[in-house]
């Protein structure tokens, strides 16, 4: 590959494993990039933005060129490797159209969600309530959603989590834009994952995906996709496994 844009998911696929397995993926990734300047690495996670940097920062991780947080919800880049992080005013303007948080909170309360809110995962585009949801109850946020004439996205990943944030985010609408931004083209793209919230980029149409071993089993189906690696190694062990096999015919 001429270039590319390597973006991984945190929590379950870069962190979550052996120190040693994420040193060992550091070191791959700084001798790609010193073979080729024009493949770089960045982030896409559930995490905000800040509790992402600390995430970062605890597993000695540098911070990367770019940093897509909150599912999607916000992106954030730097123009050299010692600036600060700016947010992309471009994003937080297509995401925040038709967007009203506090709307949304007012008339689910109607459906008296017997979850607390995860405050910690939320920003201002994303909404967050922690705890098991079945089925049922997850059809009935979207149907309530709806009726009130919201037009959003609600995701439920990790038997854990359920995110509503606006319809226009989301992990691959984030690194479409991102990837304009940057003249890469999605065919130029590898990103790694292991939960729901991550299926929207190992979807991208002519994306390469690696799907780690620890995954969860909401992401089993995509194991057999022709654009997919799926890993035996698990977190950033599988990462590393995966971009070998990508890059295997160069010399790295």
């Amino acid at each position: 590959m001429k270039k590319a844009l390597l973006i991984f998911d945190m929590d379950g696929t870069l962190i979550g494993g052996p120190q040693q397995d994420i040193d060992e993926l550091l070191a791959y990734l700084a001798q790609l990039n010193k073979t080729n300047p024009n493949i770089i690495w960045g982030i896409a996670t559930g995490r905000v933005h800040d509790w992402a940097l600390t995430g970062l920062k605890q597993n000695n991780i540098p911070e990367p060129q770019f940093l897509i947080s909150g599912i999607g919800t916000q992106i954030a880049t730097k123009a050299n490797e010692n600036d600060t992080f700016e947010p992309s005013q471009h994003w937080d303007s297509k995401v925040s159209e038709g967007w009203n948080k506090n709307q949304i909170i007012e008339d689910l309360k109607s459906l008296n969600i017997d979850h607390p809110r995860a405050t910690k995962h939320e920003n201002e585009y994303k909404l967050v309530y922690e705890g098991k949801f079945t089925d049922q109850q997850v059809v009935q946020v979207q149907q309530c959603l709806r009726n009130h004439g919201h037009d959003v996205q609600s995701l439920y990943s990790q038997e854990r989590f359920l995110d509503i944030m606006p319809k226009t985010s989301g992990k691959a609408a984030a690194i479409s834009s991102l990837a304009e931004q940057m003249n890469y083209q999605l065919s130029e793209i590898i990103v790694a994952g292991d939960s729901g919230n991550d299926r929207d980029m190992l979807e991208l149409p002519e994306v390469k995906g690696i799907v780690v071993g620890n995954a969860f089993q909401e992401l089993d189906d995509l194991r057999y996709k022709n654009n997919i690696y799926s890993a035996n190694g698990e977190y950033a062990g599988g990462v590393l496994e995966g971009l070998t096999f990508f890059f295997q015919d160069q010399d790295i």
